[in-house]
């Protein structure tokens, strides 16, 4: 699947556990790691994008010109992971996820307070705290080179970016 993961951050880094080893060589760079693709997915396996410069990250399907855009503040929330149940997906897994088949993969992208994949790299919120941010979310739809889509894409997200300052 040519669904690809687009993400301001230098590089794609995986957690340390055994069901990643299949991404050795495949990480790196995140513009240019076969990793960015859903179709790369071999098996499940967890990833970080790192470090994160905006706040901001997109999924676009290069098979049908459609995508989302998803932009946070990068202050608050400025941890990020990657998740995905491997390439092609069974259908029994494609279940759990839609009811349209077959499907072009599935990644889930969390974003949030933590910045490693062990304990101690968890963000402290004192009990009774709360945080309040502005998240925003767009479709995409459009054609053309890859470079094209995601200079639409950042610019798509730097006006989300700019709005959303102007909300607090």
């Amino acid at each position: 699947a040519k669904t690809e993961i687009i993400v301001p951050a230098e590089k794609f880094v995986p957690d340390d556990r055994d069901f990643n080893e299949w991404m050795t060589g495949m990480v790196g760079d995140v513009k240019t790691a076969p990793i960015r693709f859903v179709g790369a997915w071999e098996e499940i396996g967890d990833l970080m994008a790192s470090p994160l410069k905006r706040g901001y990250y997109a999924v676009f399907s290069h098979e049908t010109g459609d995508g989302l855009l998803r932009t946070f503040p990068l202050e608050v929330t400025s941890g990020f992971d990657i998740w995905g149940w491997g390439y092609p997906p069974s259908e029994l897994r494609q279940k759990e996820y839609t009811r349209a088949f077959p499907s072009l993969g599935y990644i889930e992208i969390w974003n949030g307070n933590v910045h490693g994949f062990k304990d101690h790299s968890l963000a402290i919120i004192d009990p009774g705290a709360t945080h309040e941010w502005i998240e925003r979310i767009a479709a995409i739809h459009t054609q053309g080179s890859d470079l094209l889509i995601r200079n639409k894409i950042d610019q798509l997200a730097e006006s989300m970016l700019t709005s959303s300052s102007n909300l607090n």
